[in-house]
């Protein structure tokens, strides 16, 4: 047999896998083509499955990656990894005044008139306003407060208005779930240099922040000389934690300013 015949028979058996290769994927492609013409229906139903095999993969992996690194460290603890389902939860808001029938608004909508509790009020952050509802001589002004609203839990606001802005004093009271480490009273007070009494004793000045509170009920007092005093009963649980937030009434009035 002729060297060059041999050489070319060669060549042609090596070439022969790479031809058939290349028209078994053309018939692939082809038939591929009519299935998707023919039955559209046959080829999305496939489609979809690998999506959502693909999906369900991500979604491993990502539960996978938060708690290595929640167990590291890396990042809070894999709880918070479902705090969005918390955020879709519902509170309660309780408002009340000194003065009466004083006008309630929930994030520009009038939701009723003191003493008011509303019930499924979405969680997270509400502007509420408070405002005399008998103020034909428009002797009182509007004012807001920035509310935080937890799921499950109660947020208590006590708000007087009074004819000059700077008068308006509140003392918002809310309880949240408590998280591992969080403190279990927090006492923030306007002006500064608010002295914290609980259950009589002296226990700093506001901003105030405890851990060591036993379970139960306890009377919070905020004086500062010159501001009336503010007295409020909390109660204090292992699983929630309790924000006081006060701004304070001054007694002295300079009307000439």
């Amino acid at each position: 047999m002729p060297r060059w015949f041999a050489r070319n028979k060669e060549k042609a058996a090596n070439a022969m896998p790479r031809i058939m290769t290349s028209f078994r994927k053309q018939e692939a492609e082809v038939d591929a083509s009519v299935e998707a013409g023919l039955f559209p229906a046959r080829v999305a139903s496939r489609n979809g499955a690998k999506m959502f095999q693909f999906s369900v993969k991500i979604a491993l992996l990502s539960i996978v990656l938060v708690m290595v690194l929640s167990f590291i460290g890396l990042i809070d603890p894999i709880r918070n990894f479902f705090l969005p389902i918390q955020i879709g939860g519902t509170g309660t808001l309780i408002v009340s005044s000194d003065y009466t029938r004083t006008q309630v608004y929930l994030d520009g909508k009038v939701v009723g008139q003191t003493p008011f509790t509303g019930e499924n009020i979405d969680s997270g952050r509400h502007k509420l306003k408070v405002q005399a509802a008998e103020n034909t001589n428009g002797f009182f002004k509007d004012a807001e407060i920035d509310i935080e609203i937890s799921p499950g839990n109660a947020t208590i606001v006590k708000a007087n208005v009074a004819p000059d802005l700077s008068l308006f004093s509140y003392s918002i009271i809310a309880s949240s779930n408590r998280k591992e480490g969080d403190s279990l009273l927090i006492v923030k007070a306007l002006p500064g240099e608010v002295k914290v009494r609980v259950d009589g004793t002296i226990v700093g000045n506001a901003p105030f922040i405890s851990d060591s509170l036993s379970s139960g009920a306890h009377q919070l007092l905020m004086e500062k000389e010159g501001y009336k005093p503010v007295l409020i009963d909390i109660t204090i649980s292992a699983d929630k934690q309790v924000t006081v937030e006060t701004q304070m009434y001054q007694y002295q009035i300079n009307l000439d300013r």
